[in-house]
C-alpha cells in the first residue's frame, strides 16, 4: 500500500503530471500551466513570463535631407550627381607631379 491507498472523504486520490505518482488531492497543487503537481514537483511561474514588452522607438531624433553639393573644384570640375563624387578622375593637371617628387 501507498501513501495515498487510504479512504479520506472529499479528499480524493490525485496522479501527478509531472511524475506520475499518486497523492491526494490535499497535497496537490495545481501549477500556471493548469497542470496538477505534487509538492516535490510543484515550480512556481518564471517571474519574466510577465513582463510587458515596450515597442523600441528608432525613429531618427532630428532627421535632415541629404545635402546636395554644388561645391566646384578649383580645377572647375564638379560633383556627380549620382555618385556625389568629383567627375572627372584627374584631380591634378598634368605634370604637376612626375617620378622625381615622389
Amino acid at each position: 500500500m501507498g501513501r495515498a491507498d487510504f479512504y479520506d472523504h472529499g479528499n480524493p486520490n490525485m496522479i501527478c503530471d509531472k511524475c506520475g505518482q499518486k497523492f491526494k488531492k490535499s497535497e496537490m497543487r495545481e501549477q500556471w500551466d493548469h497542470t496538477w503537481a505534487c509538492p516535490f514537483d510543484y515550480e512556481e511561474r518564471q517571474p519574466q513570463d510577465k513582463l510587458k514588452a515596450f515597442p523600441d522607438n528608432q525613429s531618427i531624433e532630428d532627421p535632415r535631407p541629404e545635402a546636395v553639393s554644388d561645391m566646384t573644384y578649383w580645377d572647375g570640375s564638379a560633383l556627380d550627381e549620382t555618385t556625389n563624387v568629383p567627375s572627372t578622375d584627374d584631380f591634378l593637371s598634368t605634370n604637376e607631379v612626375n617620378a622625381e617628387d615622389l
